[in-house]
């Protein structure tokens, strides 16, 4: 990159750098933002020479920037809260493709889909029932909505085109068990009409609350929930646990089952929740292959050892004395034990070398491929005694054991492929071995629906499917990824200053829809009025009551003190057009092309045009006479007028009554 020159001659300083001179624009753009006082920007004013200096510094630090070393970078991006993420599997809701009723799966159970693998994390019971219709209730009335009928995923609203407060979705079951000890979980897949923004973890909108239950002899009995769709706002999974009381089969109109039932306690939907389908009951699983794992038996408990691993695995098992873990060859309940098995392609790789416990120490396990890094587990051996007996310790990444007076405390580098030592503790000397591990994918995990799965084990095969596709998958961010990342913070604003500010934040308010925004100057001094048009299914739609809150509750903690501001709702202004305008012998339906495209370009509430455009006359005409029937126009006018039309600054214009009169050209 070309070095910046910058030469001072007493007071005047001469750049080379053709930014210098663009960032000087943009900043004395800003002044009247922070200062209407500041009037006197001539070169020769002394507040212009203090901003020439800080930009100076600015392009300095920009530059000097790239020549710091890495890891000083990271440790600057950090003070701006920016730290890399680590990588995530994904997450997989299975349905079996056979009936299949009450079976325990335990954890680690792995089910294969082409070279990908994916895993339980914990035990999981395959619920028994089928879930075989869903009904919409209003006022009593039940209404089967076929288009969620299983085969036959066809859109369709699930509490009608104006949900109200006690409007409900009941799902039948063909079965439903008493205590069932897991959750039940379903995966509603919601049609996005409309481009929605992304929750805000911290602030969490609300366009509808519910009440999930189930039926029993006493009546509907409620349920606890855990709901990511926001009441189907979005696709995503619902978890439901069944009650004490014993579900109750009751009829619908000739059908008959088990109900489960959610019914809204408060509705105020920008746009009617339009569900394509809803599945369950079903199994979650994650994208990740384990090659080794590790077991704990606590005292009294049963040593059980799952075949999960496949054939070719090695087992050890480890008792629990006063001085840690010892190789041993008998399963006893009477003390606590641990188990460690890993795969034969492990092997190889597993024992990473002697800690020698000098400070930062690595060992690469890059060739293992990427690790997930909350399955990763070390333990440390050491040979002691005249029969050189094994004694074992165990120390899970990011845990401490409470017990352990002076732990081994490492870190897993994804990026490098590495761990480092961050605290040998007790163990120098010690040889330092791989006890838990798994590899995953990432972004890869995230697969497409109706992918076949396979599950092997116990001298069964099984069929699964996954009705939805794959999420949450995501890879190591690096360096790269963190200078990226600061990038879009520094072009996203944290503070409403400019017009184009409010226009960025009112576009990226949590869970809204948000259509088209216009912020201008009010008539109050240091007033922003913004005008905001939401998506909607009206044909006209006006600012509700819940919108202008949330976007009000959104910009109060991000304008300035001292400026205030008003949200309005858009006004609609119809555009009347009359015209003559003469078309050729040879072409027919000329009114209908002509009105057709007058509609189009006039249309802004749908279309490209924004707030407060000016309707251009002379581009208006151009476009009707490009039509290949049209010979040309003779006269013009808009709303009365035949001249520029200028839209108010919270306006968007619409067609109104067009009247066209068409005369033929005689001459071809």
């Amino acid at each position: 990159m070309e070095s910046t020159q910058y030469i001072w001659e007493g007071k005047n300083l001469y750049t080379e750098d053709r930014q210098f001179e663009q960032k000087m624009r943009e900043a004395a753009a800003r002044i009247p933002f922070y200062s209407r006082d500041w009037t006197n920007r001539f070169e020769s004013d002394p507040g212009m020479t203090i901003l020439e200096n800080l930009i100076i510094l600015l392009m300095l630090l920009d530059r000097q920037m790239e020549e710091v070393p890495e890891a000083i970078q990271k440790k600057l991006l950090e003070l701006l809260d920016i730290r890399k993420q680590e990588g995530k599997s994904a997450k997989v809701y299975l349905l079996p493709k056979t009936r299949i009723e009450g079976r325990k799966i335990p954890a680690h159970q792995k089910f294969h889909t082409g070279r990908l693998c994916f895993e339980t994390l914990q035990e999981e019971i395959l619920m028994p029932g089928k879930l075989m219709k869903i009904f919409q209730e209003q006022n009593g009335k039940f209404i089967e909505l076929e288009e969620l009928s299983p085969g036959n995923p066809l859109s369709a609203k699930l509490f009608g085109k104006n949900p109200q407060k006690g409007d409900a979705l009941c799902l039948l079951f063909d079965f439903l068990p008493s205590d069932f000890p897991k959750p039940l979980y379903l995966y509603a897949t919601v049609k996005s009409r409309f481009p929605r923004n992304p929750p805000d973890g911290a602030v969490d909108l609300e366009f509808a609350k519910a009440r999930w239950s189930y039926s029993t002899r006493a009546g509907f009995q409620e349920m606890t929930s855990e709901d990511s769709t926001g009441v189907f706002l979005r696709s995503g999974e619902i978890k439901l646990r069944l009650g004490r009381e014993a579900p109750e089969r009751i009829s619908i109109g000739s059908d008959s089952g088990y109900i489960i039932r959610c019914e809204l306690t408060s509705a105020q939907y920008d746009i009617s929740p339009e569900a394509v389908a809803i599945d369950g009951p079903l199994l979650e699983v994650y994208e990740m292959d384990s090659k080794a794992l590790s077991y704990t038996a606590r005292v009294g408990e049963k040593l059980n050892i799952p075949p999960i691993l496949g054939e070719e695995v090695y087992t050890w098992i480890y008792e629990k004395d006063a001085d840690g873990y010892h190789l041993c060859k008998t399963r006893d309940i009477e003390k606590e034990q641990k188990v460690v098995c890993i795969q034969k392609e492990l092997m190889p790789y597993r024992d990473l070398g002697l800690l020698y416990g000098y400070d930062q120490e690595e060992f690469d396990v890059g060739m293992l491929g990427r690790l997930l890094p909350e399955s990763l587990e070390l333990m440390a051996v050491q040979k002691h005694g005249i029969q050189q007996a094994e004694r074992a310790a165990f120390f899970r990444l990011g845990r401490e054991d409470p017990k352990e007076d002076n732990p081994l405390v490492f870190q897993y580098n994804e990026e490098k492929g590495s761990i480092q030592i961050v605290d040998p503790g007790d163990y120098t000397g010690w040889r330092l071995l791989i006890s838990a591990c798994a590899i995953y994918h990432g972004k890869e995990g995230n697969i497409l629906a109706h992918n076949t799965f396979t599950c092997t084990g116990d001298g069964m095969q099984e069929a699964y499917e996954n009705p939805n596709p794959g999420t949450g998958g995501k890879n190591p961010e690096g360096f790269t990824e963190l200078k990226q990342m600061l990038l879009r913070l520094l072009k996203t604003p944290e503070a409403a200053v400019t017009a184009e500010d409010y226009e960025v934040l009112v576009r990226q308010v949590p869970n809204l829809c948000i259509h088209k925004v216009h912020a201008y100057a009010g008539k109050k001094e240091r007033e922003v009025e913004i005008a905001v048009k939401p998506y909607s299914e009206d044909e006209r739609p006006a600012l509700s009551k819940y919108y202008r809150q949330c976007i009000e509750r959104y910009l109060e903690e991000r304008r300035l003190i001292y400026t205030s501001f008003r949200i309005q709702s858009p006004a609609y202004i119809p555009v009347d057009v009359w015209m003559i305008v003469f078309v050729k012998m040879q072409y027919h339906n000329c009114s209908e092309q002509i009105e057709r495209l007058l509609r189009q370009e006039l249309d802004y509430i749908n279309g490209t045009g924004d707030f407060g455009a000016r309707i251009e006359l002379v581009k208006l005409l151009k476009k009707i006479e490009d039509l290949p029937c049209v010979e040309y126009v003779r006269d013009f006018c808009l709303n009365g007028e035949r001249e520029d039309l200028i839209i108010p600054d919270h306006g968007l214009a619409c067609a109104g009554t067009i009247k066209l009169e068409v005369k033929s050209n005689e001459i071809v």
